[in-house]
């Protein structure tokens, strides 16, 4: 089984177990009730063993209220996309990996439109991003269809741990995280 990694969680000092980074050599299966963490050239997830899913018992923090979000009629909540495999994209619009990653994004929405809810989470790195009308520009400008949340304090970032731009964080359909990765590549990792 793989080690999880200990990370300080934020408030009460308590330690928290996060899951791993999603290796290069792994991928992320999408099956019915199941998410696989199967390494490259492994079984496919139908002969794959129960053994082999992703376990972690990491819920994943709720959204804060009262940000404002974007691509939705309503902020979004954890636990009304339970049932759902949850991507969250934490970006900003100023940096060019953050760009080269909408494009797997992209993909693995069309590749799995009942399966996976893609939320991006934008953090803001300088204070003109905290802007909601400058997110929604730059949601115009890069065609982003799914929901974004304006992160302006950085209270999702810190809440999930995050150290860098762009990071994606897997949430199974139990609202627990499985996986994390920084940088491009998402869709390779993930499809």
């Amino acid at each position: 089984s793989r080690r999880l990694q200990t990370r300080r969680a934020h408030g009460n000092g308590e330690k928290l177990m996060m899951p791993p980074l999603l290796p290069p050599a792994a991928m992320v299966v999408v099956a019915p009730g199941a998410i696989f963490v199967v390494p490259m050239g492994a079984p496919s997830p139908e002969g794959a063993e129960p053994s082999m899913r992703q376990q972690s018992s990491i819920h994943a923090p709720e959204f804060p209220s009262g940000l404002p979000w974007l691509n939705t009629d309503r902020p979004l909540s954890l636990r009304q996309l339970r049932g759902k495999v949850v991507l969250l994209d934490f970006w900003t619009y100023c940096c060019i990996n953050c760009m080269h990653v909408l494009p797997d994004l992209k993909r693995l929405e069309h590749k799995y439109p009942a399966e996976l809810v893609v939320i991006g989470v934008h953090s803001a790195k300088f204070s003109a991003e905290q802007d909601t009308d400058n997110i929604r520009s730059a949601i115009l400008r890069y065609e982003i269809e799914h929901p974004v949340v304006n992160d302006r304090d950085m209270r999702i970032w810190d809440s999930y741990e995050v150290q860098a731009w762009p990071t994606v964080v897997l949430i199974d359909p139990e609202g627990r995280i499985v996986a994390r990765r920084s940088g491009e590549g998402v869709y390779e990792a993930l499809a």
